[in-house]
């Protein structure tokens, strides 16, 4: 089959596709000694490579010489690899651009004929995937760290301590585990958004790398806690040490909107090189730990497996105000939006807004599961004022949408929370009118004053 037949078989159509997934295919061959390139629609590999047509590589070695040293060795060794008619291979590099951007490319490739091993005409695609390798370099990147404060996360954090314990024990050397956890993290939180406390987070992270040493390691392991591993730490080093860091941190204020702020800590401590067998078993314990400090106001508490279990065994369907905050603080707290449509048209009125909450092991949960022991606990008003906030910024993306909002009977009849979520509503502006706020009539019928306003 003759190139030119090669082109006819490509419909328009199929060249459509190729262009709209930033591809263009090509015709290769070597049946004169000197390897080059037929592009079927030099328009499309013009838009590929960032070049006008009349600078498209053409031979073999003008596009090796646009790979990198990886890339020219993949595509020698993909097209060694052909060694028989039909033979397929598929591999990606990075390729420049006539602008100087390296673009990563998928190429996929068949032979079509040749002598022996050696293949003289191939038939080829080349892909631009440069939005999947950032996509994939992201999953990467959170697999590991933190998108909020940059720190490492939980996973790799336990990875850190399973390393730093494991030299510990194998030099006989001390380890320790410090977490510090902010306690007014949720007052910040309710009094001026979350936003004023993520950014809190942020500046709590920064000056926390600032004053941890180099061979030791930090991470934000939930909502407002953070994790530091020490090296070459013992018990007495890691109190003197945890007390430091408190200072630089509480210390200071850190600058908001709507003024000075300080963070107030919760600090707990394990010695892991004497009281635990595995980074597990350290990340437990200093739990257990954070839990007595909470109680003492701050006050720095090591484990000891004297120390009581504070928190009772629960089933995995009942919630705790711990889990609840975690959850907010997390931004574990959601919102699934149900259309209400008319009957004839099918159009939407409005989307229902429906609560949910992500457990730790990734299991979503309605607001039937939880809203009850949130009410219970004297927590649902930060519920109903996350709420607030992921539909204000709804309607900001969505200018053309209604929406409505349940409001918790808890929040409505306490006067100071009531007027808390008052302005947070008003502090919607306009976007405010296209909310339904929705409460039940016993609400209405017990404070008609407060269920009006």
């Amino acid at each position: 089959m003759t190139s030119a037949e090669y082109v006819n078989e490509m419909s328009k159509l199929e060249q459509q596709l190729l262009g709209l997934m930033g591809a263009a295919a090509y015709i290769w061959s070597d049946l004169e000694g000197e390897p080059g390139f037929q592009w079927l629609d030099e328009n499309l590999a013009a838009r590929l490579l960032c070049a006008s047509p009349d600078m498209l590589p053409r031979t073999e070695a003008a596009l090796i010489e646009r790979l990198c040293h990886d890339g020219q060795n993949a595509r020698r060794q993909a097209l060694a690899s052909l060694g028989w008619n039909g033979a397929k291979f598929q591999i990606d590099y990075q390729i420049r651009t006539l602008d100087g951007r390296n673009i990563w490319v998928e190429e996929r490739a068949e032979r079509i004929s040749g002598t022996g091993k050696k293949a003289d005409k191939i038939i080829g695609i080349l892909t631009n995937i440069q939005s999947r390798k950032l996509r994939e370099e992201q999953a990467g990147y959170h697999a590991a760290f933190d998108s909020l404060t940059g720190l490492w996360n939980k996973v790799r954090m336990r990875e850190g301590l399973a390393h730093m314990l494991a030299g510990a024990q194998r030099y006989d050397r001390q380890a320790a585990y410090v977490v510090m956890e902010v306690m007014n993290i949720a007052d910040i939180n309710e009094t001026y958004g979350y936003e004023v406390g993520d950014r809190l987070l942020k500046a709590i992270a920064e000056r926390l790398k600032s004053c941890v040493r180099s061979p030791d390691i930090c991470a934000r392991i939930r909502g407002s806690a953070f994790g530091i591993g020490l090296s070459d730490c013992d018990g007495e080093a890691m109190e003197k040490i945890s007390a430091r860091i408190t200072k630089t941190l509480s210390d200071t204020p850190y600058s908001s909107p709507h003024g000075d702020l300080y963070a107030e800590f919760a600090v707990g401590g394990v010695a892991m090189s004497q009281k635990a067998t595995s980074a597990e078993d350290a990340m437990q314990q200093v739990l257990t730990a954070l839990e007595h400090s909470r109680i003492r106001q701050g006050a720095f508490v090591a484990y000891d497996r004297n120390l009581p279990d504070l928190k009772p065994r629960q089933s995995k369907s009942e919630f705790t105000r711990d889990d609840i905050i975690s959850a907010l603080n997390d931004r574990r707290v959601n919102l699934a939006f149900q259309p209400i449509v008319y009957a004839e048209s099918r159009e939407p009125h409005h989307f229902e807004c429906l609560l949910r909450l992500r457990r730790d092991d990734g299991e979503m949960v309605s607001a039937a599961d939880f809203i009850m022991a949130a009410e219970r606990l004297d927590c649902v008003h930060l519920l109903d004022r996350r709420a607030m906030e992921i539909a204000g910024k709804t309607l900001q993306d969505w200018p053309d949408i209604r929406i409505a909002l349940n409001v918790s009977a808890a929040t409505v009849k306490n006067e100071q929370t009531a007027r808390s979520y008052l302005d947070a509503l008003r502090a919607l502006g306009r976007d405010c009118e296209r909310i339904i706020i929705e409460m039940t009539e016993t609400v209405a019928l017990e404070d008609p004053t407060m269920a009006s306003r």
